[in-house]
């Protein structure tokens, strides 16, 4: 069994579901770096924008290292 903790000094996180999507709601408006992070292929991060009430999408691709 394997277990990864991530300790964080705000709430605003999201777990993929089976699919890879996530969804992190409540974000206020202004702008963010999003790390995510595959515990095979390593991490990535990527700047968005966000409105605070519409909808943003970023994606993220991850492949085995070369």
């Amino acid at each position: 069994m394997i277990a990864f903790v991530f300790m964080m000094d705000h709430p605003h996180f999201a777990v993929t579901d089976k699919s890879g999507r996530f969804e992190i709601e409540g974000l206020p408006a202004g702008e963010y770096t999003i790390e995510a992070w595959h515990e095979e292929f390593g991490k990535q991060t990527a700047k968005i924008k966000c409105s605070g009430s519409e909808a943003s999408e970023l994606d993220f691709t991850f492949a085995p290292k070369k």
